[in-house]
């Protein structure tokens, strides 16, 4: 696991949508997160952000259909 994880607001500015639907997306498994324990806040790791907007940048929808 990374040393710095995301949180949803900080993935919704680098990738420019919605802190819901980065939520959405992680509760799709379009995007992996990871659930902390005691809150249950959700966390992501730049890699697979960074996935994510390669997936954005060749057009291709990372919602299924």
């Amino acid at each position: 696991m990374p040393e710095t994880l995301l949180t949803s607001a900080e993935v919704a500015r680098r990738v420019g949508v919605s802190r819901q639907t980065v939520r959405n997306w992680a509760v799709s498994g379009e995007l992996a997160a990871i659930r902390l324990p005691g809150r249950g806040l959700l966390r992501f790791d730049p890699a697979d952000v960074e996935r994510l907007l390669q997936t954005l940048a060749t057009d291709q929808s990372p919602v299924a259909s």
